[in-house]
């Protein structure tokens, strides 16, 4: 049967090139002639093994195609193995074994004489280590995408990766995963985390299905699409191709079980083997063949190829079974269907060029004028600046970025040395705890908060699920299922919990865009530092602007009598022992980490959530409630509410409406 698709795959490949050279093939209209191009054609398959014969051949012929299936992940590509070395690089530019790495890599392609001279030339390779300096910068100022967008060009990547039909898939990858890692950015922020993230998204096979994950188009260029036929469903293409339709399933003495339904649609499952289930067997995959070669054929607006060939499968597909091993009894009396003998393939390849045909890869110039200065910042765009202390003794150093920042600099996965090692206090520290319970306290939002506290075998599933890797054992799973029970339970706001709240009254993960119009930083500062716990000391923030938009996630809205309220989840390792948890030592902790910061810009963006959802009802006093930040640790809350005209001067300031400190 291989040399049955390998025939078929050259044929099919070169009577395409013939098909796209001759002028005068196309679609005729009324007052219109147009040539046929790449993007008219679609050839359906079964499977990927089909899938890579048929596109092996056309790239031979320089016929630039696209394999569509439901199952490619973008993880699973190599380019992603790629970005996942880049990114190590990137976070640890003075690691000269992670650069070479990251340059070594097939997407670089780089010859090995090339990587040698590179770290042969002392100069020159401090060159390359002081551009990975440049992207972890970038990588902390801006964000990864610009990062990453900043290595390709430095590189020349969207150069050398846009000169071949696989090239272009590459850099269509590559352009791919950066987006889903800015996007993750937006959750996970530390670079550690990202990384880390990213490897687990590799190596996991659940959460990638969504739509976001699945491999694009290399562009909206000309490109020959190859489908499997289940995913042709409810499609049409003006023309189709089918180039191994004689093609079936091989039954042989070696299937274990045969399988097929009964009269009332039962699956039946024969373990023996006997010559009536193989029959039962052999007719429904028959009846199956049949439905799929319908659909196939009437996927064609215009016109369908069939390869036809004699082959001792022949009789068991759905088209030898139609034809009775005949042709002329499957064309009848129809014109519109021709038989002809297999063409001999060639080796001519496809020019679109010669063939005067225009490939739709003009670039189009934008007339709008964005200025330099404008960009969508997140969070760890306000930094804070230790050089500048306020009076105040920072005793653990960090950036406002997260928790997890100071957290990812501490032992990883190791006990807290507690009193009681069963306890909260003695799960382990660093970034991913903090994330993982992130997670788990979303996926409880999604599935309600009441029904993950009274269902304990979906919570104990959940924990597991989430709670997976190796180095969480049993012992510490439940002690996140008993906390977790505790959590759920915690009052939030006049004796209001978790719990007690109705999934139509608040959102998971709600994220947002605040308009900056040239913000700055010090002036923010100083108006949040005036305006909040007292003005007590706190470290000020590094000198910078904001202009075009702040971005984040609020990790809980809700509504609770007519009132809205902003909820952040910490859970940082503040000491072993309830007295580590009291307010006086999350009052500092929040000045430290300047949560100041970040529940105001929360509090900011839930104000013009509402301005814009109430219309002229809204009320700051009637409708905010305010901001809770749950220590989950200790179990214990801050709440603060800043005043109106508090809120209303960080707006004005966002606005462009207020420029002095």
């Amino acid at each position: 049967m291989g040399n049955y698709r390998e025939k078929m795959a050259k044929v099919t490949a070169s009577e395409l090139v013939k098909l796209l050279k001759t002028e005068q093939t196309g679609f005729q209209s009324e007052s219109d002639f147009k040539r046929v191009e790449l993007k008219d054609i679609a050839i359906l398959v079964r499977n990927r093994n089909e899938a890579k014969i048929i596109r092996r051949e056309l790239s031979k012929r320089q016929l630039k195609s696209v394999y569509l299936s439901e199952q490619d992940s973008i993880y699973d590509t190599d380019e992603a193995k790629d970005i996942l070395m880049w990114l190590e690089a990137m976070a640890n530019p003075r690691d000269e074994r992670k650069v070479r790495k990251a340059l070594s890599t097939s997407t670089f392609n780089f010859s090995k004489e090339k990587l040698h001279a590179l770290v042969s030339d002392e100069s020159e390779w401090e060159k390359h280590l002081d551009k990975f300096l440049s992207y972890q910068v970038r990588w902390q100022e801006s964000g990864i995408l610009p990062a990453l967008r900043l290595l390709i060009h430095d590189y020349g990547l969207h150069l050398s990766l846009n000169d071949g039909n696989e090239s272009e898939r590459k850099l269509t990858n590559v352009l791919h995963l950066a987006e889903l890692l800015q996007q993750s950015s937006g959750k996970i922020e530390g670079e550690e985390a990202l990384i880390r993230h990213f490897a687990e998204l590799m190596k996991s096979k659940n959460n990638r299905t969504g739509k976001d994950n699945i491999i694009r188009l290399e562009s909206d260029a000309n490109l020959i699409k190859i489908i499997t036929i289940h995913k042709s469903k409810g499609l049409e293409y003006p023309l189709i191709f089918l180039p191994f339709v004689s093609d079936a399933k091989d039954i042989t003495h070696k299937e274990n079980f045969f399988k097929f339904h009964d009269e009332k649609g039962n699956l039946c499952i024969d373990l023996d083997t006997t010559d009536e289930g193989k029959a039962r067997h052999i007719e429904e995959l028959l009846q199956e063949d049949l439905r799929l070669l319908y659909v196939a054929i009437t996927r064609a607006q215009y016109a369908c190829w069939l390869g036809i060939a004699s082959t001792n499968r022949l009789q068991k597909s759905a088209i030898g079974y139609l034809m009775g091993q005949n042709l002329a009894n499957v064309k009848g009396e129809c014109n519109s269907i021709e038989i002809v003998n297999l063409p001999e393939p060639t080796n001519d390849k496809f020019n679109s060029q010669e063939c005067n045909l225009t490939m739709d890869s003009s670039v189009k110039t934008s007339t709008v004028y964005i200025p330099e200065s404008w960009w969508v910042a997140s969070y760890s765009a306000l930094k804070v600046d230790y050089k500048k202390q306020r009076g105040v003794e920072v005793t653990e150093i960090e950036t406002a970025q997260d928790d997890a920042q100071r957290e990812d600099e501490e032992t990883e996965f190791s006990l807290v040395e507690s009193i009681n090692n069963s306890d909260v206090y003695a799960l382990p520290k660093g970034a991913k705890p903090g994330v993982l319970i992130h997670a788990l306290l979303e996926k409880c939002g999604v599935y309600g908060f009441a029904q993950a506290h009274s269902d304990k075998d979906w919570s104990k599933k959940t924990v597991t699920e989430i709670f997976s890797d190796h180095l969480w054992d049993d012992e510490k799973r439940n002690v996140i299922y008993n906390a977790l029970t505790k959590w759920l339970e915690m009052p939030l706001v006049e004796n209001t919990r978790f719990m007690d709240l109705d999934k139509v009254d608040y959102k998971s993960e709600l994220e947002f865009l605040i308009g900056a119009e040239s913000v700055n930083v010090e002036t923010l500062d100083s108006l949040i530092t005036k305006e909040t716990f007292n003005n007590e000391k706190r470290a000020a923030l590094e000198k910078n602007q904001i202009n075009g938009f702040l971005k984040g996630f609020m990790d809980l809205v809700f509504c609770h009598e007519g009132k809205y309220y902003v909820v952040d989840y910490k859970f940082n390792y503040l000491g072993n022992t309830a007295e580590s948890y009291s307010e006086t030592v999350i009052k500092k902790t929040m000045l430290e980490k300047r949560y100041d910061l970040q529940y105001a810009l929360y509090l900011l963006a839930l104000h013009r959530l509402l301005k814009i959802r109430l219309g002229s009802s809204y009320d700051y006093n009637q409708h905010i409630g305010g901001a809770i930040y749950l220590f989950l640790r200790g179990n214990t809350q801050i709440f603060d509410k800043p005043s109106q005209q508090f809120i209303e001067n960080l707006d004005a300031l966002f606005s462009g409406e207020c420029h002095d400190r």
